[in-house]
């Protein structure tokens, strides 16, 4: 069923069928409950696509994690997912393995079909291609990354205002749960903290609050108890 077929159901023009389809108003409540009921007996479902290109928005929202499985990801989808569907926007869900070009792959696709903005945990040192991706003009959020720690936010000249960011307490979580350790008395913590990037802060910030708290209890760092790995189960 088409919008053409509702109008020719209830006699109105197309127009107002789209008018009332978009929420726009302009006809009167006995029209629009007619063309209500008339969408509901026909299964007449709008078609998102010609929306989109009508109203430049597509009413969707790419959600890019490294690891589907990781528990804190698949916890914060469920803020966004929630947040979505208050706002009746659909969410797209994709992974990258941390994989940089995997993640060119995705934002590529997600821009390509015509999300209103992306949310992403960033593969490591990849600032220089997000910004060429918000260069095209797709707003971008990036969890736990601060966008001003790698490639400037400016290309060809123009500085990029629609990317952004959003922080955990990354230091102060890391603190409390060395506290939690040494309150119960223990005195050798280890730290097991992911490699270092150029433009991704949390292992320097979550290594912050472990040396706060060892600090703070007279406790003198142990070099040894620090260990590198990748951010992974497998790195743990």
């Amino acid at each position: 069923m088409t919008l053409a077929d509702v109008a020719d159901e209830v006699g109105v023009s197309a127009r107002t069928v789209s008018r009332v389809v978009n929420g726009q108003g302009g006809c009167s409540v006995e029209t629009k409950q007619r063309i209500e009921q008339a969408i509901e007996a026909l299964g007449y479902r709008p078609n998102m696509m010609a929306r989109g290109l009508l109203t430049n928005r597509s009413d969707t929202i790419g959600l890019v994690g490294r690891e589907m499985s990781d528990p804190f990801f698949t916890e914060l989808a469920e803020g966004v997912q929630q947040a979505a569907r208050s706002s009746n926007r659909t969410m797209f869900f994709a992974s990258t393995d941390g994989d940089p070009a995997r993640q060119a792959e995705v934002l590529a696709s997600l821009h390509g079909h015509g999300v209103d903005g992306v949310i992403m945990f960033p593969a490591n040192d990849t600032m220089a291609d997000i910004a060429r991706t918000a260069a095209l003009g797709l707003p971008i959020v990036l969890v736990n990354h601060d966008p001003r720690a790698g490639a400037p936010l400016i290309t060809d000249g123009r500085r990029l205002d629609n990317v952004a960011a959003v922080q955990c307490d990354l230091r102060g979580g890391a603190r409390i749960a060395v506290e939690h350790l040494i309150e119960r008395g223990r005195r050798r913590v280890a730290f097991a903290t992911e490699i270092r990037s150029q433009d991704h802060l949390a292992a320097p910030r979550r290594e912050s609050g472990y040396r706060d708290a060892l600090r703070a209890a007279g406790i003198e760092l142990d070099p040894t108890l620090v260990a590198t790995a990748p951010n992974t189960v497998e790195g743990g």
